[in-house]
């Protein structure tokens, strides 16, 4: 959890996740009354310079949003395979599992 305070006061905030050595870019929040002042962005370029001072890597997440671009050059987008070796479990999981909600990201073959 990383936040962003202003006289003691948390104007924004971060759940996210470092593991070896990538910071993962997951839930932000920030004070609506400071909008204007970008609050989330202010945390976020903390967040990766630390991750930069640290030798890391900065995942900002799935999707091809077109904030990324204030950031970096270019943008990758990561597939994820869902693969079903057993077509009477795949049945079973259609109930619980819509490969929809995952978007562009998954593939499914």
């Amino acid at each position: 959890m990383s936040t962003l305070r202003l006289d003691g006061r948390v104007i924004a905030s971060h759940l996210g996740f470092l593991f070896k050595g990538r910071r993962y870019y997951y839930l932000p929040a920030y004070d609506q009354e400071f909008s204007r002042f970008s609050p989330s962005k202010v945390l976020m370029a903390k967040l990766i310079e630390r991750s930069f001072h640290e030798n890391g890597v900065f995942c900002f997440g799935s999707g091809t949003y077109p904030y990324k671009l204030d950031w970096c050059q270019t943008v990758g987008e990561v597939k994820i395979p869902i693969v079903f070796f057993d077509p009477a479990a795949r049945r079973a999981l259609d109930d619980y599992i819509d490969l929809r909600s995952y978007g562009r990201v998954a593939v499914q073959q």
